[in-house]
């Protein structure tokens, strides 16, 4: 169970941040309600993101009270996939503003990238070592 918690806790912990940063620790520009602003569709885009890695993690810490060991390497697969997403989302996707003193581009956009970065780093690793373990039938 501890290994299952040291897997699913930190997706739990970046989807808390990755879904409430955008609007609270590291805020968006101050015209989040104005539709225009490219920073106000990726603080909603990323509220979804980060809800789906947050159950994501749920679900790895859930997967071995159900006796279903060999779902873990899908899971980190879904978690490292969402992570990409939540580093596509300000980079590529959706982007933030243009200014470069902007709120958004100064800590929105490199916040997400660490945090995205850092769980698709911890997934891989994660997921490569879930997948040896089924594949030796440890589960």
């Amino acid at each position: 169970m501890v290994r299952r918690l040291v897997a699913g806790l930190p997706a739990v912990l970046v989807g808390i941040l990755v879904a409430v940063g955008p609007r609270t620790l590291f805020p968006v520009c101050e015209g989040l309600d104005d539709p225009s602003m490219p920073c106000h569709w990726t603080a909603l885009v990323e509220a979804g993101v980060g809800g789906v890695l947050a159950l994501l993690g749920v679900a790895l810490i859930l997967c071995a009270r159900g006796g279903a060991e060999s779902c873990a390497p899908g899971l980190h697969v879904a978690v490292f996939l969402d992570a990409a997403l939540a580093l596509l989302v300000p980079t590529a996707l959706v982007g933030v503003c243009q200014g470069a003193h902007m709120p958004c581009r100064l800590l929105t956009l490199p916040a997400l990238a660490v945090l995205g970065s850092l769980l698709m780093l911890a997934s891989a690793m994660q997921g490569w070592r879930a997948f040896a373990g089924v594949r030796r039938g440890r589960g």
